[in-house]
């Protein structure tokens, strides 16, 4: 090592860390992608418990289930339901499965994520019932999957819904009035240093605390 090399000014401080990440979000919530250091190690935890299931087929639109969710971005609304599909895929949630159940379960694995951009989360059941109705838009064009053609252009409207952001952020820091389309970063307007994020909730524990 030369010593120019030694003179070199060193890495940029972790202290520069959380700002970078928090413009970064702020980049992905108008529409952009939001880079993560790593998926949560709950998430890795819970997959690598899952057993093995039967040979995996390809769903409609959708593609084939997935039995983790990776990767260093939050997560896509096709990457939940493909999650979703995995857990229906399950020995003991095959026949009759509670959909309701699955997407609570679905969730559970997407909110760390959000706690890992420190952006508020909406509640579990929100978060649950906004992927129902993600299921149900689905659900409905399955019901006419051999019909050629795509009227309404519904097909492609969805795919692209599929490939956006599983939004779940806290409805009050998703967007300014009148301009749902762009939803603003958090930035811990509270100005109390620690951000409380609902939906992450633990019954035993109370809600997960950030500073």
């Amino acid at each position: 090592m030369s010593v120019t090399d030694l003179l070199k000014p060193a890495n940029k401080s972790r202290d520069t860390s959380q700002d970078n990440f928090t413009m970064a979000v702020s980049k992905e919530l108008r529409g952009r992608k939001v880079d993560i250091s790593e998926p949560p190690p709950a998430v890795q935890r819970q997959a690598s418990r899952r057993p093995a299931t039967r040979s995996a087929t390809e769903t409609f639109l959708i593609g084939y289930p997935s039995s983790s969710i990776s990767g260093s971005q939050l997560p896509t609304n096709r990457q939940a339901f493909q999650y979703f599909l995995h857990l229906q895929s399950l020995p003991e949630n095959t026949g009759n499965p509670k959909h309701q159940d699955l997407a609570n379960e679905t969730v559970e694995a997407i909110i760390p994520f959000w706690q890992m951009a420190r952006i508020k989360t909406m509640t579990k059941y929100n978060a649950a019932q906004h992927f129902m109705t993600l299921h149900k838009k689905h659900r409905d064009l399955a019901r006419n999957k051999g019909r050629t053609g795509d009227p309404g252009g519904k097909r492609s409207a969805f795919v692209l819904e599929l490939d956006s952001l599983f939004d779940i952020g806290a409805r009050s820091f998703r967007c300014h009035p009148g301009n749902r389309e762009k939803p603003t970063a958090i930035k811990g307007e509270e100005g109390q240093g620690h951000q409380v994020l609902p939906g992450s909730e633990d019954r035993e524990k109370g809600p997960h605390v950030w500073s």
